[in-house]
């Protein structure tokens, strides 16, 4: 009986120092608790503003690249004019979509170069708009110089070139939409710009595959740049071959694997221009 109210007693002891230490190791807890919601604060803070920062800095390369994507498309918009002949609807649209370049990028140059473009809608004279387009592009195309502060080589190869396929695409894509509304287009001129898409992407393949573009793009990344591409130029001459079709479902194939070839495009350039 004396044993076992010892063993009461000696619980009752380790229960009290037990208790006594509680309320500092709860401490202690809270204490640690405290520290690592401050660190992991300052570890989302940072997290954040580097995302920002990273958010900021392709952001702004995508302004770029659909700011010489639009810019690349007034060859195009002036070759369908006197080739293809589209009512002037389609100018007013197409003008209005290259124009957005100056929401991506307003200077004085990108102001001048909109503005000659648009002023090509109010010029009855149709022997004055291959020089207006020719001022226009050439008003961009300097701006485009002076935001990449590059080489005339390493720009038309590394940024123009490969953007200029997506601009073909594109264009592609707008007129096949616009023979759905006026038929009597010629389907001539469309098939050119299709058999342009095909040939600008067999010219990238090369020049990526021997590394004249992309040097320091990873080799799983550069296959997979040269399929897309390659799907591009399939893609774009399926294109053009539907639209040697007689019948109307010919021009309705070729704009919906425009839109394809313009998605797979898109892949290719903006993979290399953002990897290299």
């Amino acid at each position: 009986m004396k044993l076992r109210i010892e063993y009461i007693a000696n619980d009752i002891k380790k229960l009290k120092l037990k208790l006594k230490s509680l309320p500092s190791k709860i401490l202690f807890v809270i204490y640690i608790k405290i520290s690592d919601i401050k660190r992991a604060l300052k570890t989302l803070r940072r997290f954040i503003f580097f995302n920002i920062y990273c958010y900021c800095k392709r952001y702004m390369e995508l302004n770029i690249f659909v700011y010489v994507l639009l810019v690349f498309c007034i060859p195009y918009l002036l070759y369908s004019n006197f080739r293809i002949k589209p009512r002037k609807g389609f100018s007013i649209l197409f003008i209005s979509i290259i124009s957005l370049v100056i929401l991506l990028n307003f200077t004085l140059l990108t102001f001048i170069g909109t503005f000659l473009l648009a002023s090509s809608l109010v010029v009855e004279k149709k022997d004055l708009h291959p020089y207006i387009y020719t001022a226009s592009f050439i008003t961009f195309n300097y701006e485009i110089f002076n935001i990449l502060e590059l080489r005339i080589i390493d720009l038309t190869t590394n940024y123009l070139f490969p953007i200029s396929l997506v601009s073909c695409v594109f264009s592609s894509m707008m007129i096949g939409h616009w023979f759905l509304v006026d038929p009597t287009i010629s389907k001539e001129g469309m098939k050119k710009i299709a058999l342009s898409g095909t040939i600008k992407s067999l010219i990238l393949l090369p020049l990526i595959y021997l590394e004249f573009i992309g040097q320091n793009i990873d080799i799983v990344f550069k296959n997979v740049i040269l399929i897309l591409f390659f799907s591009t130029s399939v893609l774009s001459f399926a294109s053009f071959r539907s639209l040697g079709e007689k019948s109307y479902t010919g021009v309705m194939a070729s704009t919906g694997l425009s839109y394809l070839s313009l998605i797979v495009s898109l892949g290719g350039s903006g993979g290399l221009l953002l990897l290299s």
